[in-house]
């Protein structure tokens, strides 16, 4: 079942508009409220779902997200990469005024692409920066 619904964001919940596996039994679950006939309200919800228990992450409007080989959780939400660990999560680069993406590929590198900037950045994980 989704998570109760607060009446701020909406009058119901909408779809669901992205799903990541995060191992150790996690997924992570964008949502997207509605409000009267409209869900283009703009606003999102990333959740943490585990063991049936859900945990809001972050209410920041839409987002990308994606999990490295080594479990690290990377949050893309409107001009900034965030790192999470956890329920915790960490701005870890502005990237105003520029929209991200996170990808992971087949060899569990997690790619940061800016598409405003054609720029490309593989996050290594690591405790010293990306």
């Amino acid at each position: 079942n989704p998570p109760d619904f607060d009446p701020d964001w909406g009058t119901r919940w909408g779809y669901i508009a992205e799903i990541e596996l995060g191992g150790w039994d996690i997924l992570w679950v964008t949502m997207a409220p509605c409000g009267g006939a409209s869900c283009e309200s703009g606003l999102f919800l990333v959740y943490r779902l585990v063991n049936g228990e859900w945990n809001l992450i972050s209410e920041n409007g839409p987002g990308d997200l994606a999990m490295d080989a080594r479990g690290n959780c990377w949050l893309s939400l409107v001009n900034s990469l965030f790192s999470v660990d956890g329920v915790e999560v960490e701005q870890i680069a502005d990237l105003s005024p520029f929209f991200c993406t996170v990808e992971l590929d087949a060899f569990g590198r997690t790619w940061l692409a800016l598409p405003g900037q054609n720029t490309l950045w593989m996050l290594d994980g690591s405790e010293e920066g990306q």
